[in-house]
């Protein structure tokens, strides 16, 4: 539960209560499966005929405002529209903007199994990104679990596939796509401080989508390209309402209680999501970068049980004074490193010794 206070003129979001642990990591699981589930889909759906950009735009201009329509039906406080909040949802928008629009044009320049091998990169650019600019602490536990989460997904796609990756300067285009992905992650942070996620998501993905426009104007001389093929609706309702809604919404729900890098470890799950709903689908057979699975739990778990270790270790170390005569705020640091202020008056003495 969440509400919000003024103190000394800023606005900062007071939390009363933390969701349980599980439903943290459940969310997260669920957005990357989810996720995972769209390379499949679009290969039932989309084909060369379709193009990309305006597909991407399709897609972002239909979520968008289905998103802004959520984030006001459960939301309705607009106090946050400030021009300092407008330059961190800008980042935030073109940090996701650049993600996708990277994507999109590395596919059309290298191999797709480059693109897949190299996504599951994208915790370890946000655990660089997040150390350097001291918003997380490493621990031996966390890395480790990164590590062998990737590796893991990285043994899926690679022996998947035969082993058949070129490598060239288009590389570039998914290490880019891959840094985007980090940066906003951390970027929202700020944003998720003090305003709901619903809001941070649905602004993020109409700033995203207003510079996908911008980039789809080049195609407004040949009218051919504007038109889907039927096969590409249900890709693109799977795109809509999965992987960009329901994905990104439970995304930046729990990455306001998690590490960003924490976050970002379970995008580890995506290449197995996508070879469960192969082999169901397309009757793949297993093969030995299945294996790759085992390393994906066990590096999960292990940057699970860091995380929740250090919520604990800061929850204890909490102090919630009720003196008769003076009482203050304490401010309560999340492993994100995200202030989250807490009335001493409305705290349960029983409460905290338990924690």
């Amino acid at each position: 539960m969440q509400k919000q206070m003024k103190k000394q003129g800023v606005e900062t979001m007071v939390v009363t209560h933390l969701p349980p642990s599980w439903r943290i990591h459940a969310a997260l699981a669920c957005s990357a499966l989810l996720s995972g589930g769209g390379a499949v889909v679009g290969k039932l759906g989309l084909s060369g005929a379709v193009n990309p950009v305006v597909f991407g735009l399709y897609r972002e201009a239909i979520t968008g405002p289905i998103l802004v329509l959520l984030a006001y039906f459960f939301h309705k406080n607009l106090d946050f529209l400030t021009i300092r909040n407008f330059g961190w949802f800008l980042l935030a928008g073109a940090l996701l903007f650049g993600n996708q629009i990277l994507y999109i044009v590395g596919l059309s320049a290298c191999d797709p199994n480059l693109a897949a091998m190299l996504q599951p990169s994208q915790p370890i650019f946000t655990m660089i990104f997040a150390v350097l600019l001291k918003m997380e602490k490493m621990s031996l536990w966390k890395a480790l679990g990164i590590l062998a989460a990737t590796c893991g997904a990285t043994t899926m796609v690679l022996f998947s596939n035969g082993g058949s990756v070129s490598f060239n300067f288009a590389a570039l285009y998914f290490i880019g796509n891959c840094m985007c992905s980090a940066g906003c992650l951390l970027a929202c942070k700020p944003l998720l401080r003090v305003i709901p996620s619903m809001w941070v998501t649905a602004i993020c993905y109409l700033c995203a989508s207003a510079f996908m426009f911008c980039v789809s104007t080049q195609y407004l001389s040949t009218p051919h390209v504007w038109l889907l093929p039927s096969e590409a609706l249900y890709a693109l309702i799977y795109f809509v309402i999965c992987q960009s809604i329901l994905a990104y919404l439970l995304l930046m729900w729990a990455n306001q209680f998690v590490p960003g890098s924490v976050a970002s470890a379970y995008t580890t799950l995506q290449p197995l999501a996508a070879a469960v709903l192969s082999a169901i689908i397309f009757s793949h057979t297993p093969s030995v970068g299945d294996l790759g699975g085992i390393g994906i739990i066990l590096g999960l778990f292990c940057v699970a049980m860091d995380n929740r270790y250090s919520t604990r270790k800061i929850k204890l170390t909490t102090l919630c004074h009720a003196e008769a005569e003076d009482q203050a705020l304490s401010v309560v640091l999340l492993p994100s490193s995200e202030e989250l202020v807490e009335d001493p008056e409305q705290c349960d003495a029983k409460e905290f010794k338990q924690l």
